[in-house]
């Protein structure tokens, strides 16, 4: 993948590859941010200015007959932190210092959701052998447990797209 910088006036969209004070287009001033796209083979990439947005539906907060299915991974603690289980389709970010256990904890987690459904876990920063490595150490053996080492979002993606069929 190969990124490029350019530089896009918030008014009417002139794009250029060097920052100006004044759009030659619109002639607006101070209007150019930055943005940087993918210039590389992918077909997949697409820059958040070429996606088509439509307007969301809001729900209604006071919607006493919504009910939330959620997942209990069976670390109880865990489990009453999150709510009393994950909400599916939600995103939970796990910070803290390096070496604390984020990722054991991310692992065993997995490990446990595995053992009712396909769970892909999909790390940016260990290898596919430390992850098997800790995995070996906890004897986790869930056969529904699977993993991926990358960041690239729209690999991701595409994984989790062919995963699920």
């Amino acid at each position: 993948m190969k990124l490029k910088t350019v530089y896009i006036c918030q008014k009417c969209n002139y794009e250029t590859s060097k920052w100006t004070g004044k759009c030659p287009q619109c002639e607006a001033w101070n209007s150019f941010t930055e943005d940087v796209v993918n210039v590389g083979k992918s077909q997949l990439s697409k820059t958040p200015r070429a996606l088509k947005v439509q307007a969301a539906s809001p729900t209604s907060l006071n919607n006493t007959s919504l009910e939330i299915k959620k997942f209990l991974c069976g670390i109880k603690e865990f489990d009453r932190v999150m709510g009393e289980g994950i909400v599916p389709g939600s995103l939970t970010l796990l910070s803290g210092e390096p070496g604390i256990g984020k990722s054991t904890l991310t692992l065993q987690i997995a490990n446990n959701l595995a053992k009712s459904r396909n769970t892909l876990l999909i790390s940016g920063e260990e290898s596919i052998d430390q992850i098997t490595s800790r995995a070996k150490r906890l004897e986790l053996k869930e056969k529904n447990l699977t993993a991926i080492n990358e960041f690239n979002l729209e690999t991701i993606l595409e994984t989790i797209k062919k995963e699920k069929h």
